[in-house]
């Protein structure tokens, strides 16, 4: 099958555009219409013949590098390939003119996503959907969250283009051919593909979902700044990670959930070894032991609830587990109980009904293996008419009861009046600080006083990588802090 070179080209010449930037040799345009316009090098009619013979001839070895080779020395390589073709059509004269622009489409053809390519690439797309011929691939998009989906001008308009499409997908996610009727995998830079037919016609476009790694997710710095969460809800959820707490997140698509899992990761012993269970590879933690384990949409529970259970031979001290269901957190939390702390996502909105319900954790659980406490994440809308992730509520379950009941430390709704009260108020309200104090061995306003120090110093340096946020954290762990003046 030939590969066929298409260009993407952007009209925006009656668009509104409210945000433009470049990925590689393409421009995007964001507008404000809510949609994701790509502008791609121009290919003419000859040069798009030329590079389709190019790209047919040259498929079968761009390879990403592997062993030994690095990456620069792979371009190095097709670079060279490139010229060899050309030379052989007898065509180099005219690639010479237009060498540059030749590789990009070599690149995001046979080596790349073809048309999905620029998507791929852009670290500012969450999700990619491609929902039918003729339909304009749909993303999602970290600065514009108040538009939901954002319209493309990709739109995959015949067999061929979705015979390469699906085909291509498949070999990145190390299928050597399409399978029916859903098949799904990751590909090596760890972003989860899904592709399920609804039609059993062997020219049916299938529904596709990808679901994107970030590979810079924010720090703990990102969400104090954007006021996602306080420097003291920070301390406070730091101070629990370490008495190995049981907590669980709540929240919709996009609230934050993810991000609030990644700094208390982040916000807990360098030297502590972390498993991560999740269905996309999200999390990112800096320690240096740390392990990842994937749940793919078509296991089922099953495969979660023995993961986390043998986690617990793996000897972890600190578990995150990325989207559960009510039925799932009760069997995890019960499988995972080892003394380490655990921290699970779930989509869901009430925490109430999630904990409490017929299914939930806290109705089916022990004292013993019921979460410490939840929080709850939500999408806000700011005066400039943007979205932002934050801390709606966090509340605190007394373990010295058999029946659940919670006390709420902070709330940041519409309704509440400021911000959350301050450090010896929530020492007033809360149980699991003293108890958590009481584990460690501190002065719990000593103790909170001192992570948010840090946390302050990681604002001042603008530290708004997980790395560098991570160095100026794990200050709180050296010898002789630990024996200073924050322990009674």
């Amino acid at each position: 099958m030939a590969v066929r070179s298409t260009a993407l080209e952007a009209d925006i010449r009656q668009a509104e555009i409210i945000e433009q930037y470049r990925v590689g040799m393409a421009t995007v345009y964001i507008t404000s219409d809510a949609r994701y316009l790509i502008q791609e090098p121009r290919l003419p009619r000859e040069e798009h013949e030329i590079c389709s013979r190019i790209n047919e001839r040259l498929a079968p070895f761009l390879q990403p590098p592997g062993g030994s080779k690095d990456k620069a020395e792979w371009m190095h390589d097709i670079e060279e390939r490139i010229w060899r073709e050309a030379q052989r059509i007898r065509r180099a004269d005219r690639v010479s003119d237009f060498f540059a622009v030749l590789k990009y489409y070599v690149m995001r053809d046979a080596a790349g996503y073809g048309l999905l390519d620029v998507p791929f690439s852009d670290d500012m797309v969450g999700e990619i959907f491609v929902d039918g011929r003729g339909i304009e691939v749909a993303v999602t998009h970290r600065n514009h969250r108040e538009f939901g989906l954002l319209d493309t001008n990709i739109v995959i308009g015949d067999d061929i283009q979705t015979g390469l499409l699906v085909s291509g997908l498949a070999r990145k996610i190390g299928r050597t051919e399409p399978a029916r009727p859903i098949m799904e995998g990751i590909t090596d830079q760890k972003h989860r593909v899904t592709i399920a037919y609804v039609d059993a016609a062997p020219s049916a476009c299938p529904a596709i979902t990808v679901s994107k790694f970030q590979a810079t997710p924010p720090a703990i710095t990102g969400l104090l700044l954007s006021g996602t969460l306080s420097r003291l809800e920070a301390a406070y959820l730091w101070m629990l990670n370490d008495a190995c707490a049981t907590g669980l997140v709540a929240g919709g698509r996009g609230s934050g959930k993810t991000a609030l899992l990644n700094s208390i990761a982040t916000m807990s012993n360098p030297r502590w070894r972390v498993i991560t269970i999740e269905q996309v590879r999200a999390l990112r933690v800096p320690h240096r032991h740390a392990m990842s384990f994937d749940i793919g949409p078509l296991d089922g529970p099953a495969r979660l609830v023995g993961l986390a259970g043998a986690s617990r031979w793996m000897r972890p001290d600190l578990l995150l587990v990325d989207c559960l269901t009510a039925e799932e957190a009760h069997e995890v939390f019960r499988s995972a109980q080892n003394g380490q702390a655990l921290v699970a996502s779930t989509n869901c909105h009430d925490i109430d009904s999630l904990l409490c319900g017929p299914a939930g954790p806290c109705t089916k659980s022990s004292p013993r293996t019921m979460p410490w406490y939840a929080a709850s994440m939500s999408q806000f809308r700011t005066p400039d008419g943007k979205y932002a992730p934050r801390m709606t509520s966090l509340v605190e379950f007394d373990p010295s009861r058999k029946a659940p009941s919670g006390t709420e430390l902070f709330c940041n709704s519409r309704a509440a009046a400021g911000r959350p009260e301050g450090i010896e108020g929530i020492l007033k309200k809360s149980r699991l600080a003293g108890h958590a104090a009481k584990i460690l061995g501190v002065d719990p306003l000593a103790d909170l006083q001192s992570r948010i120090r840090l946390l302050d110093e990681c604002l001042e340096k603008r530290a708004e990588k997980i790395e560098d946020a991570f160095e100026i954290l794990k200050k709180y762990y050296l010898p002789d802090r630990i024996a200073g003046s924050h322990h009674k």
